[in-house]
């Protein structure tokens, strides 16, 4: 479920703030369970443009997001525990806003 680890660093690079800045809570956590379940991470954030980006998440999702995090084992991060990575992916998708969701009985 490397899928999960790259969410973790798009948020880790998207989002900015303080301490109790949602964004900033859901980086330290992946970060934490990154190093927790040894997962290889390029934590390089820099970039030419270091314009402030507005964090998109409140705090319930981020929460949310966390405890999942926090229940998968790290079989589910790593793709080793097919089971637990499903839960995870399921945790997360109950996170979603509900006005995020698609529709999906749109033809492709």
């Amino acid at each position: 479920m490397r899928l999960v680890s790259l969410f973790a660093l798009a948020t880790l690079v998207a989002c900015g703030g303080g301490a109790a800045d949602p964004c900033e809570k859901i980086a330290n956590t992946a970060e934490a369970k990154a190093e927790e379940c040894d997962l290889a991470t390029d934590t390089d954030t820099t970039t030419a443009d270091t314009a402030e980006v507005e964090c998109p998440y409140d705090a319930t999702y981020a929460d949310c997001v966390i405890a999942c995090w926090d229940e998968a084992p790290c079989g589910a991060f790593d793709g080793t525990d097919l089971d637990a990575g499903m839960a995870l992916g399921t945790c997360l998708m109950a996170c979603m806003p509900a006005d995020t969701a698609t529709d999906t009985d749109t033809a492709m």
